[in-house]
């Protein structure tokens, strides 16, 4: 994908995560988001699990990244702030999700999902 029809925001945070992440470009799954080409997915599979049931995901859309990874999901930037906030930031998550010194909590109700978020690794959230 070469990505001629992203816009600069979204350009500009694939060289990043890249930058950052190389072997993502062959392991992970990159698509456009929407019909115009000017947003991109990134789908990076789990290396302990052979389904892709929930991978980390990463999009970028309105000059905003949103990162999910289970049921957990956040947004980076909105806009209006600094780019190179919004990349940092978005990058530290997505580097704490990867070395596993952040992980992902959710609650259910048998069927029903009730909620997530973060905790530091080894730490259980309060209910």
């Amino acid at each position: 994908m070469d990505g001629s029809r992203w816009n600069e925001f979204s350009r500009r945070f694939a060289d990043a995560i890249f930058a950052e992440f190389p072997d993502w470009r062959t392991t992970g799954t990159l698509s456009d988001a929407n019909d115009d080409g000017s947003t991109w997915s990134l789908k990076v599979p789990s290396p302990q699990h052979d389904d892709d049931t929930f991978p980390l995901h990463i999009l970028t859309e309105d000059d905003e990244i949103t990162v999910s990874f289970d049921y957990y999901r956040t947004h980076f930037g909105d806009g209006a702030g600094e780019e190179e906030t919004t990349f940092r930031n978005a990058l530290a998550f997505i580097r704490d999700i990867v070395a596993e010194r952040v992980s992902v909590v959710s609650w259910w109700s048998g069927d029903r999902w009730n909620g997530s978020c973060t905790a530091d690794a080894g730490e259980v959230p309060a209910a």
